[in-house]
Formats: C-alpha cells, structure tokens, sequence
C-alpha cells in the first residue's frame, strides 16, 4: 500500500472543513430584501464592485458615470474580474456571491497546487 494516502486523506479532510467554513463564511455575508436575498463584500471590494459595474456597463473605470474621474480602486486585477462576473447574466445582486464562490474555488485550488509541489518537492 502507498504511503501517500495518509497526506491525501489530510488534504480531502482539510479541503472538506475548509469549504464548509467558507460556505458558511458566504452565507453569513448574505441579508434577506424584499426583493430576496442579496451578498455583500468587504468595504475595500464593495467600492471595487461598483467601479467594477460602471466598467462593465460601459462607462468606464469611474465612480459616477459622466463626472470627473475617481481613482478609488486598489487592485486593477480584481476590478477586472469582477467587471467580467457584471458582464455575465448575473444579477447585480448576487455579483457578490459569484465573486466569493469564485475566490473559495480559487483558495481550494491553492491548497491542492500547494499540496502537489510539496509532495513533489519532498
């Protein structure tokens, strides 16, 4: 038998806990309107959202549309990605929710590449 299953189960184990927390993490991010349930982010990301928004609708990487322009995005990349997630059709609402389910996979993803280069390192 391979010794290799006892890291691998670690792994499942770890990535198992650690999308359960996520999930809960998400939905803990989330409030009921009277139009349904909505997500939010962080201050910082929220901010990006909504240059993010304005990008995707065609008015450029600005605060208001049609005034002067207002740096207020820290990450260009993040801001990239999420005016894609604007462009799908989704709506304004859960933008926020396909962006953390997109960064949970992400983080997921990093733990098994991590886990890969240090098995084949060791």
């Amino acid at each position: 038998m391979s010794s290799t299953w006892l890291p691998r189960a670690l792994l499942g184990s770890i990535i198992v806990l650690y999308a359960i927390w996520g999930g809960i993490f998400i939905d803990r991010t989330g409030f009921d309107t009277p139009d349904g349930r909505t997500f939010c982010l962080w201050d910082d990301a929220m901010i990006t959202m909504h240059y993010a928004r304005n990008l995707s609708d065609g008015s450029g990487l600005v605060w208001n549309p049609g005034e002067e322009p207002v740096q207020g995005i820290s990450n260009l990349g993040v801001a990239m990605i999420m005016a894609v997630i604007h462009a799908l059709p989704v709506d304004a609402a859960n933008a926020s929710l396909v962006f953390q389910l997109l960064n949970l996979a992400t983080l997921v993803a990093i733990l098994v590449f991590v886990f890969l280069l240090a098995t084949l390192l060791y």
